[in-house]
C-alpha cells in the first residue's frame, strides 16, 4: 500500500471516529476540562449499530444515555487499579452530562510493539479488578510517559468475572489492529498481537485462544490468515 493511500485511509478512520465523538474540550478557570454529553445523536447512532441480539449475547452493550453515563461514572469513581482514570468534576444525571479532568497524553501507536504491550498490560490490570470495557478502541487509551490512562468507559461493566466477557475486549482490540492496516502481512500482524498478549499475560492470564475463537461477531470480521496469527500468538 502506498504511503498516500495509507494516509487517506487513516484520515478517514479518524474522521469516522470523530463523527461519533460525544466529548469536547473546554477551558474553565484557566484549566482544560472535558465535557461529555451522553444524548448527542452521533453517540446514540454508534451504539444502535452494535445493539443487535447476536452482539448482546457476547457483551451487554447499552444504548440508553443514562445507563451509559452511570457505567462511565461508576468506572471512573470505582476503579482503583494501576491505570489512570480522569477525575469527575461535575455530573448531572438529569441533563446527561459530566465534566471531567482533561488528561494530556497520546493515543497508542498501533504499529509500535512497545505501545501495544503497554495497552495489553493496562487491559489486563482492568480485568484483574473485574471490570471490562466493552469498547477497546485505541482512542480510549492514552499514554502518559510511564503511565497509561483510560478516558472512555461508557460501556464498561463491573460484572466481568467470566472469561468470555473479558475475551470480547481482547478480540475487539485485535479487530481494531486489523482495521488499522487491512493489508497487513500475517507475520507482522502476529508480532503486534503477540505484543498485546504478552502485556496482557503480565497482569492477567484469564483469556486465551479457546475464549477468543468463540467471539463470533468479532472473529468473523478478521481474515482467516490473520486468525492463524492470533492463534499462534495466544498459544
Amino acid at each position: 500500500m502506498s504511503m498516500k493511500n495509507r494516509n487517506i485511509r487513516i484520515s478517514f478512520l479518524w474522521q469516522l471516529a470523530s463523527f461519533f465523538e460525544q466529548s469536547e474540550v473546554r477551558e474553565e478557570n484557566g484549566k482544560k476540562i472535558v465535557v461529555k454529553n451522553y444524548i448527542k445523536p452521533n453517540g446514540l447512532i454508534k451504539w444502535f449499530l452494535l445493539n443487535i441480539p447476536i452482539v448482546w449475547f457476547f457483551y451487554q452493550f447499552t444504548v440508553d444515555p443514562l445507563e451509559r453515563m452511570k457505567r462511565e461514572v461508576n468506572f471512573f469513581e470505582s476503579y482503583s487499579g494501576e491505570v489512570l482514570v480522569p477525575k469527575i468534576i461535575e455530573k448531572n444525571f438529569e441533563k446527561y452530562y459530566i465534566k471531567r479532568e482533561y488528561i494530556d497524553g497520546r493515543v497508542p501507536n498501533l504499529k509500535s510493539q512497545e505501545d501495544l504491550y503497554r495497552v495489553g498490560v493496562a487491559l489486563g490490570n482492568i480485568h484483574n479488578k473485574d471490570f471490562c470495557l466493552g469498547d477497546t478502541r485505541p482512542q480510549n487509551f492514552l499514554i502518559l510517559n510511564e503511565d497509561m490512562a483510560i478516558i472512555d468507559a461508557e460501556q464498561s461493566t463491573h460484572e466481568c468475572k467470566k472469561k468470555e466477557t473479558k475475551a470480547w475486549d481482547l478480540a475487539l482490540l485485535f479487530l481494531f489492529e486489523f482495521w488499522d492496516d487491512p493489508l497487513i502481512e500475517p507475520e507482522r500482524y502476529f508480532e503486534l498481537i503477540d505484543a498485546i498478549y504478552r502485556g496482557y499475560l503480565s497482569s492477567n492470564e484469564d483469556v486465551g485462544w479457546e475464549e477468543i475463537k468463540n467471539i463470533f461477531p468479532v472473529i468473523v470480521l478478521i481474515p482467516p490468515s490473520l486468525l492463524t496469527s492470533i492463534k499462534k500468538a495466544l498459544s
